[in-house]
């Protein structure tokens, strides 16, 4: 870890007590806490994990522990960001709360048709195609920026009318 920063590691488990057993065992990481849950069905779960580190993309760590116990391959985890607490834990709640919408075609697994015209719309204006940030700083106010945006989007989006039966 570098020097003054905390890392928060963003992902799903089917038992979050025995991951985090698993991490102290193998990788002999021991400051390990659980600080937010998100409970959603498994189908689920990869995608909001998914839309968290891109959210967080910039910053993004990656521990190679040197001890893990489960080979040279498993050396280097993915799913740590430079972060705080509290920010974490509340872009963790925003995904989950859209987990939570409904969103995904319950057959391809695809957003439904309301969520893929929220998404392609000016809905996002601001939120996608923007520049990659330049320096810490910058990342930080982008990521502000893009937090509020998405809460506003999705505020917007879950009005939408019930999924219709087929």
């Amino acid at each position: 870890m570098s020097k003054g920063e905390r890392w928060i590691k963003i992902g799903y488990a089917k038992d979050v007590d025995q991951r985090i057993r698993d991490l102290r065992y193998s990788c002999g990481i021991k400051d390990l806490d659980e600080y937010s849950k998100c409970l959603v069905p498994a189908y689920l779960a990869a995608k909001a994990e998914r839309l968290c580190h891109v959210e967080l993309i910039n910053f993004k760590r990656i521990l190679n522990c040197g001890k893990c116990k489960n080979g040279p391959r498993h050396m280097n985890h993915k799913e740590w960001f430079a972060v705080s607490e509290e920010l974490a834990t509340s872009i963790v709640q925003r995904w989950c709360k859209f987990a939570h919408q409904d969103a995904y075609d319950e057959e391809d697994g695809n957003l439904d048709d309301h969520w893929r015209r929220m998404a392609s719309s000016d809905n996002l204006c601001g939120i996608q195609g923007s520049r990659v940030p330049q320096d810490l700083e910058e990342a930080r106010v982008h990521l502000k920026r893009a937090g509020e945006n998405y809460d506003s989007w999705l505020n917007g989006a879950s009005g939408k009318a019930p999924r219709s039966s087929k």
